[in-house]
């Protein structure tokens, strides 16, 4: 992998983006459950970069300063999984999928699919992105929303300067696709839908479900979704498409287990806390954005790795 600066053009303008191999998204890695994987990366970007391998099971960082190169061996993991890059928000462009198939000789736990397809959600700014967290993290308040989401990355035909270039996916009559979803997205969790057809679900996150069929899917930032889609529909064109998930209550109850052993009451929230001393922030009443757990706010420390900071960090929940 080859980490650089690229031109892509989007919604009629162009501008240099930080790319693995000078494609957006990245390429796939493809391994078997129980392989050993060496992957070579070298950054010669313009910025030092990590890269993290995500899986269920562990989680990988690779620091790469300016035109250096590292190798990395990971095993025994399997299903969807993904790697982006973990500094600042250059992860809305440094990032791919990562796949690890059965062992040899072993099937799905589901019927063979027919073929099977990445669909990478994601995010594209006209401006740079680093300007957008800059912008924000200076002000204290949100950051500008994106000005387009993203399949396979392209916007689609409903955006400007987008329509020759949307991403098609041609299946044919009667035969079952497994689509292997990712969402990139920074902090928006996205519903997602193929107008007329059903999917059916069958892994999440780096591991197999059992099987459920749904008329959409929602899925959180950072995560993954495995379904089938069996077109067996008349042919016909249908749109695919993911929007932000709206998350108002229904109208009527959800059930909910009651049978429990332990009661937690956390509260993760979004608070205000005072800006800092001569800084202006542009949070309501002058004050700055900050997500907290239980009303606890952390602060990662300049000096000490995020790694090592998790490890020291601990909050003694109410138990009920």
């Amino acid at each position: 992998m080859q980490i650089e600066e690229t031109p892509y053009t989007r919604l009629c303008s162009t501008k240099n983006i930080l790319t693995v191999n000078g494609q957006f998204p990245g390429p796939s890695v493809h391994i078997r459950q129980g392989d050993s994987a060496i992957v070579h990366v070298h950054n010669k970007g313009n910025q030092n970069i990590t890269i993290h391998w995500y899986a269920a099971e562990f989680f990988f960082f690779a620091l790469l300063q300016e035109n250096s190169s590292k190798a990395s061996r990971v095993t025994d993991e399997i299903g969807t999984l993904w790697w982006h890059a973990h500094s600042d928000w250059s992860t809305t462009k440094v990032h791919g999928a990562f796949i690890v198939y059965p062992k040899r000789g072993e099937n799905y736990p589901f019927p063979q699919p027919h073929a099977e397809f990445p669909i990478i959600l994601a995010e594209w700014w006209k401006s740079d992105v680093q300007t957008v967290l800059s912008e924000f993290l200076s002000n204290g308040g949100g950051p500008n929303v994106s000005d387009a989401f993203l399949i396979n990355g392209q916007p689609g035909d409903l955006y400007p300067c987008s329509k020759p270039d949307t991403f098609k996916l041609a299946v044919e009559y009667g035969k079952t696709y497994l689509l292997r979803m990712i969402n990139t997205a920074m902090n928006n969790i996205l519903f997602f839908s193929i107008a007329k057809l059903q999917v059916t679900v069958v892994g999440s996150g780096g591991s197999y479900t059992k099987p459920f069929k749904s008329d959409y899917i929602a899925i959180p930032p950072g995560q993954t979704i495995d379904f089938l889609l069996e077109a067996n529909q008349v042919p016909d064109h249908c749109y695919m498409a993911a929007r932000v998930y709206n998350s108002a209550s229904l109208a009527s109850k959800v059930d909910v287990p009651l049978d429990v052993d332990t009661k937690l009451f956390l509260t993760i929230s979004v608070n205000l806390r005072l800006c800092e001393a001569n800084n202006t922030c542009a949070g309501p009443a002058g004050l700055r954005f900050a997500a907290t757990v239980s009303y606890i706010l952390y602060i990662l420390k300049c000096n000490v790795s995020h790694i090592q900071d998790l490890k020291q960090f601990s909050i003694h929940f109410a138990y009920l």
